[in-house]
């Protein structure tokens, strides 16, 4: 049996023995209401999951160990910060000369609950401004792989674009790879698409978001389906026309409605990134689905589980904990703890 493993079933003998630890913790050279490496995995592993007292109910069903909430919640918080001080914000600018034949990029935001203010005097928790933030998260694949490679936080934009970059450059970016990206309507995206990866590939407009414009500004079914076809035939000038048509009728009847004319101007914004007949030719995705159901997977199941208000630092910690673990870093992680 191997050390660590000796040093965690004899920590579990001592705890449910109803002994105290703290001799037997000077001697492992665990400090005073700490835990060892194995246990804070385990802490780690669970409370990255679910509540951090729904993580030591587990804890305590499948190893017998007792721990607080608080112990689970400053494990994850360590080691979430830490996982953040070790990130590389910087650019990825040297690539390989070999690598992944085709990437798929994408990048997106997702709207976390966050507490953004908390009064020091009176009841603190009538104190508290509570509200939503923004937290990116990115996301490259090999598309001849099945796993994506990510990166979560709250980015500003150019961290944002530097993350996404390292993200490529860990999925095999290299100078003879070609990437796809799909994107939302954000001018953020697009403009960190472009200095990152302007030079190996194009942005696909997202389908499913242009065609909530085209569902708006032709409510009837028939001429709904006649423009989407237009619009995935890359037939893009008569669908203009017919939403010029329209846009001219709804500007005579003086509406506060404009869904032709907002269609218009979201379709002529974006004329170069609709290029979804060759798309589908050489079989690439048209939506940004990947980066929609990562979303909740990777952040949304643990970070908007009910009732729970995060301090940003801390949910910027779990996203950390969150990303290293959909990137399959775990194992890597604890093996170098231990090592240490």
């Amino acid at each position: 049996m191997p050390a660590f493993e000796r040093i965690e079933v004899r920590e579990q003998v001592w705890i449910a023995s109803g002994r105290t630890l703290r001799p037997f913790s000077r001697r492992l050279g665990i400090p005073c209401r700490g835990a060892s490496v194995p246990t804070r995995r385990a802490l780690c592993d669970f409370a990255s999951e679910r509540a951090y007292c729904q993580a030591v109910k587990q804890l305590k069903e499948h190893y017998g160990v007792e721990a607080s909430a608080s112990m689970a919640a400053k494990c994850c918080m360590e080691l979430g910060r830490e996982l953040a001080g070790e990130e590389n914000l910087s650019p990825a600018t040297a690539l390989p000369p070999d690598g992944a034949d085709l990437l798929l990029l994408e990048i997106d935001g997702t709207m976390v609950p966050t507490l953004l203010g908390q009064s020091e005097q009176g009841d603190r928790r009538k104190g508290r401004t509570l509200g939503y933030k923004e937290m990116r998260l990115a996301a490259a694949r090999d598309l001849a792989k099945s796993d994506p490679v990510y990166a979560a936080g709250f980015y500003e934009v150019e961290q944002a674009g530097a993350a996404w970059s390292r993200c490529a450059l860990s999925a095999g970016w290299s100078m003879s790879t070609m990437t796809h990206a799909v994107v939302d309507g954000a001018e953020w995206i697009r403009s960190q698409h472009e200095r990152h990866f302007s030079s190996f590939g194009r942005a696909l407009s997202d389908c499913y978001h242009v065609c909530e414009y085209l569902a708006a500004a032709f409510p009837k079914e028939e001429d709904y389906l006649r423009n989407k076809a237009r619009l995935l035939e890359e037939r893009v000038e008569d669908l203009l026309l017919e939403l010029s048509r329209l846009a001219a009728e709804e500007s005579s009847r003086d509406r506060p409605e404009t869904p032709a004319a907002d269609a218009l101007r979201y379709i002529n914004n974006r004329y170069d990134s609709l290029f979804y007949a060759q798309a589908r030719q050489a079989g690439l995705p048209l939506g940004s689905g990947l980066i929609e159901s990562s979303h909740k997977h990777v952040l949304q199941s643990r970070l908007k589980i009910p009732g729970a208000w995060w301090k940003p630092g801390n949910a910027n910690a779990m996203a950390k904990l969150r990303a290293a673990k959909a990137n399959r870093r775990w194992d890597e992680i604890w093996s170098a703890k231990i090592a240490a």
